[in-house]
């Protein structure tokens, strides 16, 4: 439990409050996805179906005032499924973003590493490796 918290200080000091706000994508699409799932019972089971899930959307329907037919389940599955999808793309745009961002930073900082090194030990290394060091090995360790 430790490693964990350790881990998430971690990630919170690179990357900050979108950590937790990508957590929460992250939860909620998986919800999404199981609920998403189970509302293939109803379907299946038709209008005359009793099971848990079926009453939920039943009181689902009833609360907005919604017909309990077929046709306005398959919208309500195909509304569900819409909106989980809408969650997995803003999940992949903050993932995207947070790499992007970390990467940003972390050449910044190395580059500014660079320029304080002694200007004898900066000429002692090839630009080889410095341009590895700044381009190559930070892709590396980010998208791995």
């Amino acid at each position: 439990m430790k490693q964990i918290s350790n881990l998430l200080k971690f990630y919170y000091k690179l990357v900050g409050i979108k950590l937790f706000f990508l957590f929460f994508l992250m939860i909620s699409a998986v919800g999404f996805e199981g609920m998403g799932i189970s509302l293939f019972l109803p379907i299946l089971q038709g209008e005359d179906g009793d099971s848990r899930i079926t009453q939920i959307i039943r009181q689902i329907f009833g609360f907005f005032r919604i017909e309990y037919t077929l046709l306005y389940l398959l919208l309500f599955l195909v509304g569900f499924f819409f909106l989980r999808s809408i969650l997995l793309v803003l999940q992949a745009s903050l993932v995207g973003k947070i790499m992007s961002d970390l990467l940003v930073n972390l050449r910044c900082k190395i580059a500014e590493k660079i320029f304080q090194l002694d200007y004898q030990a900066f000429l002692k290394e090839s630009s080889g490796y410095l341009n590895n060091a700044l381009i190559m090995e930070f892709e590396k360790a980010i998208f791995s």
